[in-house]
């Protein structure tokens, strides 16, 4: 079995529990499975990480998350205690990162049984979407679609 094969066959339940713990760690939130395709949201956000192993270097890929910029907000409203009204983007932008930081933290452990493997990251990147980049990454490969205080979040890991 290749290495792409095994980390998209681990990804599922490997990424919706990093993905979980993380959140409800960090945001005292919650995600279900969607039960349904999400609908494209108003305002769209993309979050990602790079990761590549120190030992078995062809475990690499992109830990994604794609999410409404209202789940974004709230997320930032429950870490900092305040009203998301009173949120500016910047501190959304950094939530939101940090986030997607401490779920690559917990997934990538589980990608490899080797204990001495350690795992180079990349800053989060993040940046708005649309509608073509949102249907893009709901539709992929390897992606796992969740509803998190009613909106949207579709997270994936792209083998590289």
């Amino acid at each position: 079995m290749s290495t792409a094969t095994a980390i998209l066959d681990a990804q599922h339940d490997s990424i919706v529990q990093a993905f979980a713990d993380a959140l409800d760690t960090m945001g005292f939130m919650f995600a279900d499975l969607a039960e349904e395709v999400p609908a494209v949201p108003d305002e769209a956000v993309r979050i990602r990480m790079h990761f590549r192993a120190s030992i078995h270097t062809d475990l690499a890929g992109i830990f994604e998350m794609n999410a409404s910029r209202t789940f974004a907000a709230l997320l930032t409203a429950n870490v900092l205690g305040c009203d998301p009204i009173d949120l500016d983007d910047e501190a959304i932008n950094d939530c939101a990162k940090e986030l997607i930081n401490v779920a690559v933290g917990a997934f990538t452990p589980l990608l490899s049984d080797d204990p001495d493997e350690t795992f180079t990251l990349t800053p989060p990147s993040y940046e708005t979407i649309g509608e073509e980049d949102w249907q893009e990454a709901l539709f992929a490969e390897g992606t796992v679609s969740l509803i998190s205080e009613g909106e949207p979040v579709v997270v994936r890991v792209i083998v590289e």
